[in-house]
């Protein structure tokens, strides 16, 4: 998800991926705690090659394994429902806590590209 410099690009992206959603395009959860409060979001983005994995936490909450626990909700669900194929998921190469998450969830990195600062991620299912 690119940087949201208003309210309006806020309203714009909520909207894009309701319209995702009716096209089968695009799956967006919103995670909660036992109080109701948000603490992340996880998502799954059908691609041609693969269904791409995006997750973000709670700045506040990070290190408490909720990245691993969201993640790992998303693929247990994918299990039951049947699903087939590969999941992939990117994160910059400064991200080491969201690489470990992936690594622990059974997706193995891909061969670095040399010009990008994105480590690849993928899981077959």
């Amino acid at each position: 998800m690119g940087k949201l410099a208003s309210e309006q690009d806020a309203i714009q992206w909520c909207s894009d991926r309701a319209d995702d959603w009716k096209r089968g395009q695009g799956f967006v959860w919103l995670c909660r705690n036992p109080d109701q409060q948000v603490v992340g979001q996880v998502s799954l983005i059908p691609q041609t090659e693969h269904s791409a994995v995006a997750y973000w936490i709670d700045p506040q909450l990070w290190g408490k394994g909720i990245a691993t626990q969201m993640c790992n909700a998303l693929i247990n669900h994918l299990i039951e429902s049947g699903f087939k194929g590969k999941l992939w998921a990117g994160v910059h190469h400064w991200n080491g806590r969201s690489a470990a998450v992936l690594s622990k969830l059974g997706f193995e990195q891909k061969p670095a590209c040399k010009d990008s600062d994105i480590l690849e991620f993928e899981k077959a299912m």
